[in-house]
């Protein structure tokens, strides 16, 4: 069982605590449950390394959790009560958790800095930046951690473990502005604004634990997955455009009563 559902986002947790708390930890008990009864031996919980807080060097499964967000302490309490329900005696249930660092890629939330920054300079629109761009974080391109959560859900061991899925190394989210710059061949038009609260300065997983126990390893570079994400945009942007010549041509040609 993949639990991968959850209400994201750190900036609107602050003012939809009650729906965070239902969506990211009633919803996960319910989940649970419903495993424990159905007999499912194995879970895997999208975890997040909000759970976390702030840290000046890669971050341990070990570290202490301090979540600077609502939507943090949420992520972190799901992760609890799947390992809570694995150490249960009366259940055959192990869980994987995984703390994500900074997923990206096709598909990624509209509300997401590289998804803001990719679609902004595409369209030569303003984009803006919470900070002043040298934030770190480690980006982990989706098609790794879709690989991370395979290898989780193939653990047959009873028990729980806590795994973060990274890459190990930081990059600058003005160093991201750069990079995208240069694949797309045009420049992003950036403005600062103050932080976001709840917001960190830097993120890097320690993936010693995730290497010997799932034997992964990041494989996607930035700069190739930034790639497949401006050419996933391209398409989007391409067929929004045809779709808005369809409807205008309808709406032309549509009689008038």
């Amino acid at each position: 069982m993949f639990h991968l559902a959850a209400l994201p986002g750190v900036r609107p947790s602050w003012t939809q605590f009650p729906e965070y708390l239902q969506c990211n930890v009633l919803a996960t008990q319910r989940l649970l449950d419903a495993c424990v009864q159905a007999g499912v031996a194995r879970v895997v919980v999208a975890s997040s390394s909000s759970v976390y807080g702030g840290a000046d060097g890669p971050m341990s499964e070990d570290d202490l959790p301090r979540p600077l967000s609502p939507y943090g302490v949420t992520k972190l309490a799901a992760e609890r009560l799947a390992l809570a329900f694995a150490a249960r005696g009366d259940a055959e249930l192990s869980v994987g958790a995984l703390r994500f660092f900074t997923v990206y890629g096709p598909g990624q939330r509209a509300d997401m800095f590289i998804s803001r920054l990719i679609r902004s300079t595409l369209r030569h629109e303003p984009v803006e930046i919470y900070g002043d761009g040298t934030q770190l974080r480690d980006f982990t391109h989706v098609s790794d951690v879709v690989r991370a959560l395979v290898l989780a859900a193939a653990v047959r061991d009873r028990g729980s473990t806590v795994l973060n899925i990274g890459t190990g190394s930081a990059v600058s989210v003005n160093e991201v502005v750069s990079m995208t710059a240069e694949l797309t061949g045009s420049r992003p038009c950036t403005s600062y604004g103050a932080p976001r609260i709840g917001d960190v300065r830097s993120t890097t997983a320690d993936v010693r634990r995730a290497a010997r126990v799932l034997g992964f390893t990041a494989r996607t570079g930035l700069r190739e997955g930034l790639a497949t994400q401006i050419e996933a945009t391209r398409r989007s942007l391409a067929r929004e455009a045809q779709d808005a010549v369809a409807v205008g041509g309808s709406t032309a040609s549509a009689p008038r009563r």
